[in-house]
């Protein structure tokens, strides 16, 4: 079979929709496949994992994609990356190109100092790389025969690893990420009832903001120890040069919010208290902490809500259009608002604006009027 030479490149966001449809097709009618290889590569995208993203494209079309993304390593081992999804058209694949993209991929994560390159997949295929079995690391609930790594100038580690939760996206999950929910009429989420209304204040940015949230979570890290999966600096403060209320919004991922003695207590000893419980709305709990003023949000792993706290952050940070778009919605929507609510209704069409244009850009809604069913 005719082989052809492809330019192997970084994903543009033009890229996008494009990169959907060839890993759709290229794993639809894959027996091994569960076939939601395009959601993962989208959900990577809209929570800024993918280390790299690269395109094969052949006369101005993309034909494949793959994609990279941190790992982590039970021992603590930092540095080590997961090789896939790996996509090439069928009409294409045979002539090289899947080849093509994982040296060229490795080669660029050499280049950022990785230690290491992780997968599962076929086992007479990827040894022609350099990817070998290892004894000592592996996959819960993946056979040992398909597990293999590339270690670059560094001895492999020893342990499980955990792929990026993103790798657990499906159309149900995209569908929660990019639809828009309204508070549950009925509901009282107040552990302690209602609190009063208060003033909102919306301050100028503070350069502090950031080094706040690092302290805050180097206390909960060591409060939780390892209960605490990731923590993310959500919300205003966590976007430079936005004015924000005065309060550090932090997401934190636990196994299993419903087993609250896991988690609970220890918080509390560092003045953390639990005041929303809402089992129904992604098993979400929120804790505050008054002095320095923050909101602790806790969901389960995998969580589309963390995806949008993300997605909409990062929007923010990267468009300084859409930040002061939202700064002149908080600017409308503070005076007379008597609580907190109020403000947030007062802002939610402008943030719904941007958050669909967020989910456009990473490729959760790719076309007008898609629904990722």
């Amino acid at each position: 079979m005719k082989r052809y030479d492809a330019t192997v490149r970084n994903e543009t966001a033009a890229d996008v929709g494009a990169i959907a449809s060839v890993t759709e097709a290229a794993f639809r009618t894959l027996a091994l496949s569960s076939h939601t290889e395009h959601f993962i590569v989208a959900v990577l995208r809209a929570v800024d994992a993918l280390t790299l993203s690269l395109v094969a494209e052949e006369a101005g079309r993309v034909v494949g994609h793959i994609a990279f993304s941190p790992v982590i390593v039970s021992d603590g081992t930092p540095g080590w990356y997961g090789l896939g999804p790996v996509s090439v058209l069928p009409e294409r694949q045979g002539r090289g190109i899947g080849s093509s993209l994982i040296k060229g991929g490795l080669v660029r994560l050499r280049a950022l100092n990785a230690r290491g390159c992780c997968l599962v997949g076929h086992p007479e295929y990827y040894p022609r790389f350099g990817f070998r079995n290892a004894e000592g690391l592996g996959v819960d609930g993946v056979p040992p025969e398909v597990f293999f790594v590339l270690p670059f100038d560094a001895p492999v580690p020893r342990g499980t690893v955990r792929f990026h939760e993103a790798f657990g996206a499906d159309a149900r999950r995209v569908r929660e990420i990019v639809r828009h929910h309204d508070p549950e009429p009925g509901v009282n989420p107040w552990v302690h009832g209602r609190p009063r209304e208060e003033r909102i204040e919306v301050v100028p940015p503070d350069p502090g903001w950031p080094a706040l949230f690092e302290r805050l979570a180097g206390e909960i890290r060591a409060a939780l120890g390892g209960a605490a999966l990731p923590l993310e600096h959500v919300g205003s403060t966590a976007v430079p040069g936005l004015e924000a209320k005065p309060v550090i919004d932090i997401d934190l991922t636990v196994e299993d919010p419903d087993r609250e003695d896991a988690y609970v207590p220890q918080l509390e000893k560092i003045g953390y208290d639990l005041t929303i419980r809402e089992p129904h709305w992604h098993r979400h709990r929120c804790f505050r902490l008054d002095a320095p003023r923050a909101n602790l949000h806790v969901f389960p792993p995998g969580c589309p809500e963390t995806v949008r706290h993300i997605l909409f952050r990062n929007r923010l940070r990267r468009h300084p259009q859409e930040r002061d778009l939202y700064a002149r919605a908080k600017r409308a929507a503070g005076p007379g608002a008597r609580s907190v609510e109020d403000y947030n209704r007062a802002k939610q069409a402008v943030i719904r604006e941007i958050y669909d244009r967020a989910f456009r850009a990473a490729g959760l809604i790719v076309g007008p009027g898609d629904d990722p069913a």
